[in-house]
């Protein structure tokens, strides 16, 4: 704790106070009483026949009811196995409805929580007025506000993907915009591939059409002038 003014000594200027105690409004002052509350009740808790006295000494100061143990807090659920020691917190009901609320309960699952061809940049944000106002409609910081608390709670392999999506909670483009093209590349990497397995294989196929509403593509396809420029493509 640095010296309050009108403290100070000319030759101990460098010099800090010790704390000896936690002060109200300090930013540890909360921690530090959680430690001495949990030392007590662990020093006072380690003998059922004392937690029941406990309990009954504080029933009879304050309104309260035994639950028994703790089976949900917080939207976690808890269980426990006492023969191997081991207890396990669950979000999957608050997963539900945070899939629900955003309409992606029909959502497809994937065991990576984010593609490698997936990327973002500030470029794809909306630049026009028009974009501006569809993107106010979408509730994107509040999807992002949600898988934090998942994040936090349960789910550390999401922590990549939420500080990916994050960055750009202050002006979010179109999750339709953002990875088209790149979709469309991972997709005709994956149709060439299939196609030479399948020759290898002596199953050749001919003709196979791969869609897409990317624009610049489709000019680039239907302009020949251009075709003789895109043999790095193929390689």
């Amino acid at each position: 704790m640095r010296q309050p003014e009108g403290f100070i000594e000319a030759d101990k200027k460098n010099l800090i106070c010790r704390l000896k105690k936690s002060l109200y409004g300090l930013k540890q002052a909360p921690r530090q009483w959680y430690k001495k509350f949990d030392n007590f009740m662990s020093s006072s808790g380690s003998d059922m026949q004392e937690i029941i006295n406990l309990k009954q000494k504080l029933s009879k100061q304050f309104a309260m009811k035994d639950l028994g143990a703790a089976k949900q807090i917080l939207g976690m659920r808890i269980k426990r196995d006492t023969k191997s020691g081991t207890l396990i917190l669950s979000q999957a009901e608050y997963m539900n409805k945070v899939l629900s609320r955003f309409n992606m309960q029909d959502a497809k699952p994937v065991s990576t929580p984010l593609g490698v061809h997936f990327r973002l940049s500030k470029e794809q944000s909306p630049k026009t007025e028009e974009e501006r106002a569809h993107m106010v409609k979408v509730t994107y910081a509040s999807a992002i506000g949600s898988l934090m608390y998942a994040m936090v709670c349960t789910r550390p392999d999401i922590t990549h993907t939420v500080g990916a999506v994050s960055r750009y909670m202050n002006n979010p483009g179109k999750p339709e915009m953002l990875t088209s093209e790149e979709a469309l590349q991972e997709a005709s990497k994956e149709m060439v591939w299939l196609q030479s397995f399948l020759e290898e294989l002596g199953k050749k196929q001919e003709n196979n059409i791969l869609y897409c509403d990317s624009q610049s593509v489709i000019h680039l396809a239907k302009n020949p002038s251009f075709h003789s420029r895109t043999k790095h493509i193929q390689l």
